[in-house]
């Protein structure tokens, strides 16, 4: 049976100084506590010939150019909860002010289910209950951050004022409601009109992800209780959430709800930082969550158990609806971003072990989830909400459509995709430098453009046999070295295609497969006119011989055999056959030391050993010297 409570509600009134005193500071945060989210990108090393100016590892994401602004002084009163049947708490708000409400409890003392329902302030009508998630779920069970965390709900935003009333489903004599109200300050308005501008279809165009800094949504620093915490590892995956409450409020409200939920999070739930990441308006602005660089992977307290190695971003409002297409397409930017960053497809999935700490997941368990996935995937909650949870799919898409733009494409291999766009398709990371040998490359969506300064930019296709039969001799690294050539289709025999590198070509044909071709033994079927030759196409790669030492390659129409003291001949028809019954190499004649020539009406071919004779009436004769 459901127990209503009542409660002397604790107000912490989160009153700030008035828009007056807001010291608005033009131009972009320089705070030491907001993040460089390009810190730990690789500097182009200027002793190496490189094609760019700046080959950074990961894609970059820059403070938005809106003013900064003071931190926003807090108070708090606190009232907890009794034994009265119900809970209402009277929100009254100035014309500039917003509210954010939530329920804390020690964990000892669990109040069960937690609801809410509000009606607008002089109308008698009440929503329907809505059960209030439990906070994010909170940090990993066994942290700093978690031992000194209360347990709690998820923040309501309020707007307007209005009678929100709350409920719970068993008595719990530590249970607090918390109402922090805040002042809408002069630069709110400009920062949150920037970052809904930074949204905009033209300006999400470009090559790096506009967010709101700390600083400049006012955040008061001096809140955190401690210093977060740094995986060693990637962040793998990105998790959605919606924080719950209206999703009416303004533009100009949105800095001070950030304001209230670092409060919250903070002084009620006893959380380092914010639990998220990031933090999104309905309108598409980003907003810096937790503090710390995300170049690192920042342990936020989002979804307890998967804490570690994901990246928390909440849409604020309770999305039971559809949440609106600026909201998708800026998750989509983030999770690009983000995919980006940390070098994973955003369309795919990663297995992640919980931490504990939810009730989903044991301790230990492996499990199988999207890149991108919603907090109900690791937790029992209904967050991101029902309408949210449904746009899962599109945030997706949207993200794998925007990921090209977080890319930057320039100098040489520059130039190269300007010209062939439709043969590389869109960048898929940054260009990145090589040291041994020198050079550089970038991914592409149908293949990579590698570049030297000795063969200049060059295309090879994505898991093509060309590319594949290049990285299995170790791409740049090996004999073959850079790519000289494009790919290219030979003149002389259909359906065949040819790429030369610097140390040799790579020819395939659906009939004689894919092979490499190196040193003396690609000299020597030059020489005898390629692909035009009676030799054909190669069959086989070069393979060394060890007893005596030489090298090898077989063709359609032959072979072509090499040894330091006699160089690299062909051998073909019944000569090379008479000589194969002789052992090739390994027996008497060893190794070919001519290739063929006529000689006495005859055709001859000499050996180490020896030479062959072939005329038509007398066949192959072999002679010992």
């Amino acid at each position: 049976m459901r127990q209503q409570l009542a409660a002397s509600i604790l107000i912490l009134a989160l009153t700030t100084a008035g828009a007056t005193a807001a010291a608005a500071q033009p131009g972009p945060s320089t705070d030491p506590q907001a993040p460089s989210l390009t810190d730990g990108d690789a500097a182009d090393p200027t002793t190496a010939p490189a094609p760019t100016a700046d080959a950074s590892a990961s894609p970059s994401a820059q403070p938005a150019q809106a003013p900064s602004q003071q931190p926003q002084a807090v108070e708090t009163d606190e009232v907890t909860f009794d034994d009265d049947a119900q809970a209402v708490v009277d929100v009254e708000l100035g014309d500039a002010e917003v509210a954010v409400l939530g329920v804390s409890w020690d964990a000892s003392d669990d109040p069960g289910t937690v609801e809410y329902r509000s009606r607008a302030a002089g109308t008698d009508g009440w929503s329907a209950w809505q059960e209030l998630d439990p906070a994010s779920d909170g940090p990993e069970p066994g942290s700093g951050e978690a031992a000194q965390a209360q347990t709690g709900t998820e923040p309501v935003i309020v707007g307007a004022d209005a009678e929100v009333e709350f409920r719970t489903q068993h008595s719990a004599a530590d249970a607090q409601v918390a109402t922090a109200t805040t002042t809408t300050t002069a630069a709110d308005d400009t920062v949150a009109r920037t970052a809904s501008a930074a949204a905009a279809p033209a300006a999400a165009a470009a090559p790096s992800l506009s967010y709101v800094t700390r600083r400049q949504w006012g955040a008061d620093e001096s809140l955190k209780k401690c210093s977060v915490d740094i995986s060693p590892g990637r962040v793998q995956a990105m998790t959605v959430h919606h924080t719950a409450g209206a999703t009416g409020y303004t533009k100009a409200q949105v800095p001070g709800i950030l304001r209230g939920i670092l409060k919250y999070h903070t002084q009620s739930l006893g959380w380092c930082d914010i639990g998220y990441n990031m933090l999104i308006d309905k309108y598409g602005g980003v907003y810096q969550g937790r503090s710390g660089s995300h170049s690192q992977s920042v342990i936020g307290a989002h979804a307890s158990g998967f804490n570690t190695d994901t990246f928390g971003v909440s849409v604020m409002g309770t999305y039971s609806s559809p949440a609106p297409s600026a909201a998708i397409e800026a998750l989509g930017r983030v999770g690009a971003w983000q995919a980006a960053t940390w070098g994973y497809d955003p369309k795919g999935s990663v297995t992640l072990t919980s931490q504990g700490g939810t009730a989903k997941y044991k301790k230990g368990t492996q499990v199988r989830l999207p890149r991108i996935f919603a907090h109900r995937d690791t937790g029992y909650t209904e967050c991101p909400g029902s309408g949210l949870y449904g746009q899962m799919a599109a945030i997706r898409s949207s993200a794998a459509k925007q990921l090209p733009s977080m890319y930057t494409v320039r100098g040489a291999i520059g130039t190269y995709y300007s010209k062939h766009k439709a043969t590389t398709g869109a960048p898929l990371m940054d260009e990145r430098q090589l040291s041994s040998p020198r050079g550089a490359y970038q991914r592409f969506a149908n293949g990579s453009v590698h570049w030297s300064s000795s063969t200049g930019a060059h295309f090879t296709h994505r898991n093509g046999k060309i590319q594949r039969k290049w990285a299995e001799q170790k791409y740049e690294r090996g004999p073959l070295g850079y790519p000289a050539t494009d790919q290219t289709r030979l003149r002389y025999r259909s359906q065949a295609d040819y790429q030369r590198f610097q140390g040799g070509s790579i020819v395939s044909h659906p009939a004689t497969g894919t092979h490499s071709m190196v040193g003396a033994i690609r000299s020597k079927w030059k020489a005898l006119g390629w692909e035009r030759s009676y030799l054909r196409l190669p069959t086989t790669d070069e393979r060394q011989l060890t007893s005596p030492r030489g090298a090898y390659q077989h063709f359609e129409g032959g072979s072509i055999h090499w040894s330091k003291a006699t160089g690299a001949h062909a051998t073909t028809g019944a000569i090379r056959t008479a000589w194969s019954k002789q052992k090739w190499e390994r027996g008497r004649l060893g190794f070919p030391k001519t290739d063929e020539y006529a000689w006495k009406g005859k055709v001859r071919q000499d050996f180490q050993g020896g030479y062959i004779t072939w005329s038509r009436s007398e066949g192959a004769r072999i002679r010992y010297t």
